[in-house]
């Protein structure tokens, strides 16, 4: 395992949590994350309310964009 993948406290899940719910996340971060998450529930509760999100996210992705105004989506465009 890379020391990088290291998870010695919830702080160093924080940044990872998008990455693992995204399947984002290299196969040693994983592992830590999961290690980590096993033994602490605050951090296994913070992984599944983003789950949570980023599902309703996806699931209602079309209605979000109709629903975006048109300043909103030149602004998208000029970041993209």
């Amino acid at each position: 395992m890379n020391q990088d993948d290291d998870i010695r406290s919830c702080r160093d899940l924080e940044d990872r949590l998008a990455p693992y719910v995204d399947d984002e996340i290299a196969p040693d971060g994983r592992r830590a994350a999961d290690t980590h998450m096993s033994a602490c529930p605050p951090c296994r509760e913070r992984m599944e309310s983003e789950r949570v999100a980023r599902d309703v996210l996806r699931d209602h992705r079309e209605d979000l964009r109709t629903a975006a105004s048109p300043a909103l989506r030149a602004q998208k465009n000029n970041i993209l």
